[in-house]
């Protein structure tokens, strides 16, 4: 395999990994709660910040810079789940929620430019150096591991979702809300479960992503941005389609840039979205 072709292979499971896993808690939120949440990029950051700060702390030691970081970040997702519990039940909860999280946006942007400035930040670690192969593809150990995490955890969440009665009760309250509460799901405290989840698929992407990626304050509207395309393409209620679409569309981002220059590509992604939604407005893989 040329290094070329074996560099673009690796881009490609990087970037269409962390593009599935950060769909799937999007549709979680959006599919199962209703919750339009377009702060997620910013939760995304909350993760990369975290981990970058305790990195600095603990003198390089990445799992345990890991570990730290999301409990330490537990206290303010429990915080903001308080938040929007009184909208669980609410019966039009779309706009509600869409105006929290637009604030919401605005306050994590302007906090972390605030503590971290807008500068790009690396988070250096000694597997950024060390370089191994993998069925005939060379790659960094920091890209080997976070392969490997982002594809466990993508696994993870597809296991819970299908055979766990968590996750049977949330492709029920996904598909037919009202009818998941006559058949007796509690669903304040399912909601509780899924935001918690959705929105630590978020932060471990986060840290998962500077393993590979410098990035700064700037990452959480582009990110914003090709995670609406994704779950409108996907189906607002599929976790399995979204994290589909959000492989595919990491793979032509990593692989496209050979092939046609860089301002065609999103052109040619929301020229996806465009025909979806003329031909099925409800998403590719919605029931």
């Amino acid at each position: 395999m040329s290094d070329v072709l074996a560099a673009v292979v690796v881009e490609a499971l990087l970037v269409g990994g962390r593009l599935a896993l950060f769909a799937a808690g999007c549709t979680i939120l959006f599919g199962g709660i209703r919750m339009p949440f377009v702060a997620y990029g910013q939760v995304i950051l909350l993760g990369a910040y975290g981990i970058w700060t305790a990195n600095a702390v603990l003198q390089q030691n990445y799992f345990l810079a890991a570990t730290v970081a999301f409990v330490a970040l537990i206290p303010l997702l429990l915080l903001s789940e308080r938040l929007f519990r009184p909208l669980y039940l609410h019966p039009y909860p779309v706009i509600v929620y869409l105006i929290l999280t637009i604030g919401l946006t605005q306050v994590l942007s302007n906090t972390i430019e605030l503590v971290y400035t807008v500068d790009p930040r690396t988070l250096f670690t000694p597997y950024l150096y060390e370089r191994t192969t993998v069925f005939g593809l060379r790659m960094t150990a920091a890209q080997l591991i976070s392969i490997v995490v982002t594809y466990a955890s993508l696994l993870s969440i597809g296991m819970l979702i299908s055979f766990t009665r968590f996750g049977r009760a949330l492709r029920a309250m996904v598909q037919d809300r009202e009818t998941a509460m006559l058949m007796g799901v509690d669903i304040i405290r399912l909601s509780r479960n899924a935001y918690l989840l959705a929105m630590s698929l978020g932060i471990v992407g986060g840290m998962i992503f500077t393993l590979v990626s410098s990035f700064s304050p700037d990452l959480a509207p582009d990110l914003a941005g090709i995670l609406f395309v994704t779950v409108l393409v996907g189906g607002a209620g599929s976790i399995f389609g979204s994290a589909l679409i959000g492989l595919a569309f990491g793979t032509i981002q990593a692989a496209a840039p050979l092939f046609m220059p860089p301002y065609l590509i999103d052109l040619s992604i929301y020229s996806v979205l465009f025909l979806v939604l003329l031909v099925k407005p409800e998403g590719l893989f919605s029931r």
